[in-house]
């Protein structure tokens, strides 16, 4: 399928000489023919210097009628300031115009002179920059609807490939299910890593709609804390201080979860963890610092697509001034804080 054909070139080189010849036609046709006045009659020098000018200050007033529009949509100039200034500048052409062309003949410029085409090219004016509004509003609409045509897809997309992805964690939670009711009472161990592996599938399946509790969310990290304590066994030095003092309170799922799963995936060096989460019902704020190795990238490591899509969702979600994200790095630890005014 081929790309439609940009027409904006064109109009812009063609349609202010259309204008030019038909705002001369028409202030030809209201001066001369009241006042039974040949046009011809004049020196060729008055005709062509007449002309030229006409042509000159219509191109000139197009390309600043466009920039015009698009500052009045950008800034919300009043309408009498909008057409105002239209009014005006098209009239200081006529006079410019016409004072050139007496000035050639050496006659004088009165009022009477301006009045007919000064009322001829300020219509011309106002209708060209009401096309050229119409034009660029035209465009913004259809911007506007392919937009939301996209967007529009990539929901019905993202929805499909959610339902498709959706089918082997469901498998999986059911089958851990079985397997914790199939290990022994006194393997306590393994049926609590089974327990937190199944809570953390859980939450994944049903996130629920728009903002959930803040204790499932606490939750969903402690589960993932206790997971993550076995893989590191006992060379993990591992400090959480979680205090909740506010019940009910909500927040948008999975906006905690990263900074500490990012906190596991790059520590290093004396592995130590520091996890503080405090709500008062009011603010949230979360820190996390870890130990990083000499081989520690401070460059890139912790710009994952965990902490991409993190950033993302608070630019989407939270206004800027109900939200901060912070983070550092120094030669022996990474630091990342997220608060949250709820």
């Amino acid at each position: 399928m081929k790309p439609p054909v940009n027409n904006d070139r064109f109009l812009h080189i063609f349609s202010p000489l259309l204008i030019a010849v038909a705002m001369f036609l028409l202030i030809r046709l209201s001066h001369d023919y009241p006042a039974s006045d040949n046009y011809l009659n004049h020196t060729s020098l008055f005709i062509f210097s007449e002309l030229v000018s006409i042509i000159l200050g219509t191109y000139l007033c197009f390309y600043l009628t466009i920039r015009w529009n698009g500052l009045v949509m950008s800034k919300k100039i009043p309408v009498l300031i909008e057409y105002g200034a239209i009014i005006v500048v098209t009239l200081v052409l006529v006079i410019l115009v016409m004072g050139l062309s007496h000035y050639i003949e050496d006659r004088m410029l009165t009022v009477k002179d301006i009045i007919g085409p000064g009322v001829v090219a300020s219509l011309v004016g106002i209708w060209v920059y009401l096309w050229i509004k119409a034009s660029t509003l035209n465009k913004k609409f259809q911007m506007t609807m392919l937009n939301n045509e996209k967007i529009r897809n990539e929901q019905l997309m993202t929805e499909m490939k959610l339902l498709q992805a959706q089918y082997h964690p469901h498998f999986l939670f059911n089958m851990l299910n079985t397997i914790y009711f199939r290990i022994n009472e006194d393997n306590q161990e393994a049926r609590d890593t089974v327990e937190h592996l199944s809570n953390l599938l859980r939450w994944q399946l049903y996130p629920g709609k728009g903002k959930v509790d803040l204790g499932r969310e606490i939750s969903v990290i402690e589960s993932y804390i206790e997971l993550s304590k076995l893989r590191f066994g006992d060379r993990l030095q591992l400090n959480v201080n979680i205090q909740n003092r506010s019940e009910g309170t909500k927040i948008y799922p999975y906006l905690l979860l990263p900074l500490v799963e990012n906190a596991f995936k790059h520590i290093g060096g004396s592995y130590l963890i520091d996890i503080n989460l405090v709500c008062d019902g009011k603010e949230l704020g979360l820190e996390i610092k870890n130990s990083v190795g000499g081989n520690y990238d401070r460059n890139s490591s912790h710009v994952g697509i965990g902490m991409q899509n993190l950033k993302r969702r608070l630019e989407l979600l939270y206004d800027k001034d109900s939200y901060s994200f912070k983070s550092s790095c120094d030669d022996n630890f990474y630091t990342a804080g997220l608060y949250l005014k709820l």
